[in-house]
């Protein structure tokens, strides 16, 4: 018998107008789901079902850039993940396509009316439209609930409102998890995103200082998303090929070794000797716990013997976290 995918690989299309042909009759919503945290997960739930109910293809609609780095440049934005991680994401939630709308100042002045219109209605024409309870685009958010309340009556699609999402008494909301991770609180962050707070990237060969001390580290550089406060955090280290280890990562500048002329970087000591080369490889570190704040210590030797007391506190830490998550 043929195996039959319930969850077919997600389509992802760059640009509403590269849809060709036309989806048409899709279950479609629409936002920047920075983080795809458990509001974004029950919203994108929501619509899944939805689809399923009207035997459509799901579709989530984004923009990237994230509008914010385009409308307010001098704010200096900077995402909760990257957009891969979006895309990895909605793919194991089980979405069949995902547009990326390219985001520019000429698309921000765009009216609502005919963005929907050319673009959305053109390329998507949805059955069926699942949105949040503050949804709205557009300058000045003119399109919003009312908005598509009153594009549901004039092309004939369903419209579906999904109230706030609350996780112990609050409304989960980026803004919200990014105030945690702006306070260093990765385990409360956990409890709001369904997972961790993580960042990945390219490990780099760094000025190897780390080797010198007797603590050799993983360096990620400086990645173009959000970092939380400068310290050391308990953290699982994860290759691309699923491999995972307990380790301490050190989010900073090194002051004591006078690291701060290459700005903030993310180092990762593994609590494990390893052989294997990592150089070039794609990693992610997951942060579960905040150590201490990063300081500047008066020499060296002060600074290996924290060290050493930072790694004997991560490896207590994670002997009783080792089973459950998996690790090496």
């Amino acid at each position: 018998m043929k195996k039959v995918d319930i969850f077919p690989a997600m389509e992802t299309i760059r640009g509403l107008r590269n849809i060709q042909p036309p989806l048409r009759g899709v279950t479609l919503t629409i936002g920047n789901f920075d983080g795809v945290h458990l509001g974004h997960r029950a919203l994108i739930a929501k619509c899944i079902n939805a689809s399923r109910h009207n035997s459509s293809a799901s579709a989530v609609l984004t923009f990237d850039p994230h509008p914010l780095e385009i409308l307010q440049p001098q704010g200096n934005f900077l995402r909760i993940f990257p957009i891969n991680d979006l895309k990895e994401q909605l793919a194991l939630l089980g979405v069949t396509h995902l547009v990326v709308e390219p985001f520019s100042e000429e698309l921000a002045q765009m009216e609502p009316e005919v963005f929907w219109e050319n673009r959305v209605q053109a390329f998507l024409e949805p059955r069926e439209v699942v949105v949040g309870y503050d949804f709205g685009f557009g300058s000045g958010r003119a399109g919003n609930l009312d908005f598509l309340r009153s594009l549901s009556s004039r092309y004939g699609f369903d419209l579906s409102v999904m109230p706030p999402f609350r996780h112990k008494g609050d409304i989960v909301s980026s803004t919200l998890i990014r105030g945690l991770i702006g306070l260093g609180k990765v385990r409360e962050v956990r409890e709001f995103l369904g997972r961790c707070f993580e960042i990945s990237g390219t490990v780099v060969k760094g000025r190897q200082l780390g080797r010198q001390l007797g603590f050799p580290t993983a360096n990620l550089g400086s990645p173009r998303t959000l970092l939380p406060p400068y310290g050391v955090y308990l953290t699982k280290f994860s290759l691309s090929d699923g491999q995972a280890w307990p380790s301490i990562t050190n989010v900073g500048e090194a002051p004591t070794v006078g690291g701060k002329e290459s700005g903030p970087r993310i180092e990762t000591h593994i609590l494990e000797n390893l052989s294997e080369e990592l150089y070039n490889q794609e990693v992610r570190v997951s942060f579960y716990e905040f150590s201490r704040p990063e300081r500047k210590f008066s020499d060296i030797e002060a600074l290996k013997t924290q060290m050493r007391i930072d790694v004997e506190g991560a490896k207590l830490f994670w002997e009783g976290q080792r089973n459950k998550l998996g690790l090496k």
